[in-house]
This record gives C-alpha cells, structure tokens and sequence, in this order.
C-alpha cells in the first residue's frame, strides 16, 4: 500500500482559513437560532436598530481615546488598575476577604478592559483578547 485511500474524485485538500470557518459557523448557529427562535421583523429591527446605537458608542469612545486628552485618560486609568501592583498584604487575613478584594480588583480591571473593546470595536479592529472571558 503506498498511501491512504482517497477516493480521485474528492482531488487535493484545500486549506480553509480559519476565519471562513469561524464565520461560517456563526451563520449556521444563527440559521439555527433562527429556527428555533423565530423573531418578527419588528423584533429584528429593534434589534438591529440596538446594534446601531451600540456601534455609534463604541466609535465615539474611540475617537475619544484617539484625542490628546483621550490618551491621558488612558493612561490614568490603566495606571489606577492594570498597571497597580497586586497588593498581596490581604492573603495574611481572611480567605474570604482576600477574595473580596481580588474580585474587587478585577471588577475596575474588567471595566477598563471594557473600555479597550470598544475601542478596538469603534475602530473596526479585533478586540484584545482576555485570560478567562
């Protein structure tokens, strides 16, 4: 046997990027969900018109961010979460309060990360991925 058995008729494999992928399996979840879920066309003008509004604000925050003092901002704030060291002084005491103030902590990370999605959104790049979302 000198190969695998590939019937001639199927030809070479065709690589497929991963983006084709991906965007074709969101359209067969939304023909599903679809199907499952059908919506009236009132129902799904709302919620285009809710997409809209999202995207205007999304790109207002971008072209916010994109100014001088949008970039000052930025930095403040990455500079009060991100960038603040860990405070690991709370891992002496209680468990419960060290947790209280992890999840304190990554309640302000979580907004300016918010933020950097809609930026990314409003300027019609991918967004920055995250470790557990």
């Amino acid at each position: 046997m000198s190969g695998p058995a590939i019937p001639p008729s199927l030809g070479m494999r065709q690589a497929v990027p991963l983006a084709t992928l991906a965007q074709e399996a969101a359209a067969d979840v939304d023909r599903l969900i679809g199907e499952l879920f059908p919506q009236s066309p009132e129902a799904r003008a709302a919620l285009e018109q809710m997409r809209l509004a999202d995207l205007a604000i999304m790109q207002a925050i971008a072209r916010v961010a994109s100014s001088d003092d949008g970039k000052v901002m930025l930095e403040w704030l990455f500079d009060q979460t991100l960038r603040r060291p860990i405070y690991l002084g709370a891992l002496r005491g209680d468990a419960m309060q060290a947790y209280g103030e992890g999840r304190f902590r990554e309640g302000k990370n979580a907004i300016v990360h918010q933020l950097l999605v809609a930026i990314a959104l409003g300027r019609g790049e991918q967004p920055p991925y995250r470790e557990g979302t």
